[in-house]
């Protein structure tokens, strides 16, 4: 009795016509087509967002070694080369920074990282870059630049 039931029951079970499923996947394809881009764009904007938060983490690194060891006319870092750049090596092997930050457009750490002071500015600038493109994220901005 219940086997009739049963196939009395599928029998009237109707698919889907191939007009419904061709509608139903052009729908999602508008869908997709509409949102994969504006993701796009988030994405990048993150990635962006992300490069300025590790450039003022390195400059509020940087201006607290800069304070407990001052250069020549304040103009240069003690322990640096004559080009008055911090190795950002220092600032992790003393304690201002856990680990040098990592890129997040890349797979691993920032290949150059540069900060200076600039007298043109009057400030601690910093540079994020590649090691084809030295100044591919950041190039020479001060915090003020970086907070607008």
């Amino acid at each position: 009795m219940v086997k009739k039931l049963m196939k009395k029951y599928l029998k009237n079970q109707r698919g889907l016509t191939l007009v419904e499923l061709l509608a139903v996947i052009v729908i999602l394809g508008i869908i997709a087509a509409i949102a994969i881009p504006s993701i796009g764009g988030i994405i990048e904007n993150s990635k962006t967002k992300a490069h300025k938060a590790n450039a003022l983490m390195l400059l509020d690194a940087a201006k607290l070694y800069y304070m407990d060891h001052p250069g020549d006319n304040n103009k240069t870092f003690s322990d640096t080369p004559a080009t008055g750049e911090l190795d950002i090596d220092v600032l992790v092997e003393k304690g201002y920074l856990e680990a040098v930050p990592k890129d997040p457009a890349g797979s691993g750490e920032y290949a150059k990282i540069k900060i200076q002071y600039n007298t043109t500015k009057n400030a601690l600038v910093v540079t994020l870059g590649t090691s084809d493109d030295e100044d591919k994220y950041l190039a020479a901005k001060s915090r003020s630049e970086l907070t607008e």
